[in-house]
C-alpha cells in the first residue's frame, strides 16, 4: 500500500483555493491541506454547533497530526498559514480585554484545565509537537479526548462551588516521521484505546516525497486569496471572542440537508460493512467515528464560507473524500509496522530461501538452525520468531520430532508486504 495522495480538489471555495495555491506537489498538498483544514475548525468552533443526521449536536473542534519526513517543508506552510491567527487574536483582546482564544503551543495537557475553564476556546498549534507528546502521560490521553468532547470543566471543584465551562479546544499537531514513531512505541496502545486517534485526522507525507515540489511554483502571500482568507479568521475569531464574552450560550445550530442526511446514513452503513472486513481491523476505532468527521469537517466548511441554510450534500460529499484519505493514511501506518515486523520480514527471507534454494519442503529443526544463518538468521531468538510466524499462519508445521514441514503457498506474505489502497464499501 503506498501513502495516499491529499484530496485538495475536495475542499471548497476559498479556503480550497488558498490550499490549492501551495499544492504544487502531493506533500505540500498534504500538508497545506491538514493545515489549513485545522485552522478552519479552530475559527469556527466557537462560533456554532452542528447537528448530525442521527440528532446528537457536535462541536467544529478537530484533531490533526500532520507526520512528515525531515525537510518536507512543514514549517513552510504552517508559519504562513497559521500567522493570521495570532494577528486575529491580538486585535480581539483590544476589544475583548476579559476574554480571548488562547493558542497553546508548549503547554502541558493539565495545566490546559485552567485557561480552558475560563476562555474555553482554544487551539494546540504547533509545528514541532515531538516534545509536548513525549511528556504526555498515560492519563493525559483521556484528558484531551474530554476536551475534545467538549466535556465540562469545572474548576477547583473542591475549593469553589467553581466556575465551569465546555471546552472547544483544536488540536493541530506537526511532527518529524522518526519521532512520531517513537512516541507510538510508548503511547501506541494508550492513545489508541483511550479514542485519541480515533478522533485525529492524520497526514503521512512519507521520506521519498521530498524534493518533488516544483521550486519554479512560487506561493504569492499577498494573492487576494490569502487576503481573504486572512480576513475570515479575523471575522470568525471575533465572533467566537465574543461568543465567550456572553458565555458561550445560545449558539446556532446548523443542520444538513435531507440529501445531505441520507448522503451521511449511506456512510455509515458503509462503515460499519468496512468494520466487518478484515484488512479495516486495525483502523476499526477510526471507521466508528468517521461519520463524526464528516459532520464536523463539512460543517466548519460551512461555516467558514458564511454559507447560509443547511448544509449541502455535495459538502458532505466533498468531506468524505477527505476523510477517506485520513482513513487511508492510518491504514498506511499500521499496516506499515505490520510489514515491518521483524519477525514478518524475517519469515518471508527464510521461506524463500528453504523454498527456492534448499529444494526440500521437510527439513529438521537442528539442520533449519545451519541453514537459517545463510540469511542472517544466525540469532536463535529472530529464527524462532521467523518460524513461528510461519507456523502461526498455517504455511510450515513442526511435528513430534523436530521436523519442519515448509507448505508452498506465500500469498499470506504477499499481501503483507504489497497492500494496496482499498475503498470503503458502499
Amino acid at each position: 500500500m503506498n501513502a495516499p495522495h491529499f484530496p485538495a480538489d475536495e475542499i471548497p471555495a476559498l479556503l480550497g483555493n488558498v490550499v490549492r495555491e501551495r499544492a504544487s506537489s502531493p506533500k505540500d498538498a498534504a500538508i497545506a491541506g491538514g493545515i489549513a483544514n485545522g485552522v478552519a475548525s479552530l475559527v469556527t468552533q466557537g462560533v456554532a454547533l452542528v447537528k448530525g443526521h442521527d440528532g446528537q449536536l457536535h462541536n467544529l473542534s478537530s484533531a490533526t497530526k500532520v507526520k512528515a519526513a525531515t525537510g518536507s517543508g512543514k514549517s513552510f506552510h504552517y508559519a504562513p498559514l497559521t500567522a493570521a491567527i495570532e494577528e486575529a487574536i491580538l486585535a480581539c483582546q483590544k476589544k475583548f480585554p476579559e476574554h480571548a482564544v488562547q493558542l497553546f503551543n508548549d503547554a502541558t495537557v493539565p495545566a490546559m484545565g485552567k485557561p480552558l475553564s475560563e476562555n474555553p476556546v482554544a487551539g494546540w498549534f504547533t509545528d514541532e509537537a515531538g516534545f509536548a507528546l513525549q511528556s504526555m502521560k498515560p492519563g493525559h490521553h483521556q484528558l484531551v479526548v474530554s476536551y475534545l468532547d467538549s466535556r465540562l470543566i469545572q474548576r477547583n471543584r473542591v475549593v469553589e462551588s467553581g466556575k465551569a465551562n465546555r471546552p472547544f479546544l483544536t488540536i493541530l499537531h506537526l511532527l518529524q516521521d522518526t519521532v512520531d514513531d517513537e512516541i507510538a512505541q510508548r503511547h501506541g496502545k494508550v492513545s489508541q484505546g483511550c479514542g485519541f486517534d480515533a478522533r485525529t485526522r492524520l497526514v503521512v507525507v512519507p521520506s521519498e516525497w521530498v524534493g518533488q515540489e516544483d521550486i519554479t511554483s512560487m506561493v504569492d502571500s499577498d494573492s487576494s486569496s490569502q487576503q481573504q482568507n486572512a480576513a475570515r479568521i479575523g471575522e470568525l475569531l471575533n465572533v467566537a471572542t465574543a461568543n465567550m464574552e456572553s458565555g458561550m450560550q445560545n449558539l446556532p445550530v446548523h443542520e444538513c440537508s435531507l440529501e445531505a442526511k441520507r448522503e451521511l446514513l449511506s456512510i455509515q452503513r458503509g462503515c460499519q460493512s468496512s468494520q466487518q472486513d478484515p484488512l479495516y481491523a486495525i483502523c476499526s476505532d477510526f471507521l466508528a467515528k468517521f461519520p463524526t468527521h464528516v459532520i464536523k469537517l463539512a460543517a466548519s466548511w460551512h461555516v467558514f464560507e458564511n454559507r447560509t441554510g443547511e448544509i449541502s450534500r455535495e459538502y458532505v460529499e466533498r468531506a468524505e473524500q477527505v476523510i477517506e484519505y485520513h482513513l487511508n493514511c492510518w491504514l498506511y501506518e499500521r499496516t506499515r509496522h505490520q510489514r515491518e515486523r521483524r519477525e514478518v520480514v524475517d519469515a518471508r527471507l527464510l521461506y524463500q530461501f528453504v523454498m527456492q534454494t534448499v529444494g526440500r519442503r521437510t527439513i529438521p529443526y537442528r539442520e533449519l538452525r545451519s541453514l537459517a544463518i545463510n540469511v542472517g538468521l544466525g540469532s536463535s531468538v529472530r529464527r524462532d520468531n521467523a518460524l513461528s510466524v510461519l507456523c502461526e499462519y498455517g504455511y510450515a508445521a513442526i511435528d513430534g520430532r523436530g521436523v519442519i514441514k515448509f507448505l508452498p503457498d506465500t500469498r499470506w506474505l504477499d499481501r503483507v508486504l504489497t497492500q494496496q489502497t482499498p475503498r470503503l464499501y458502499r
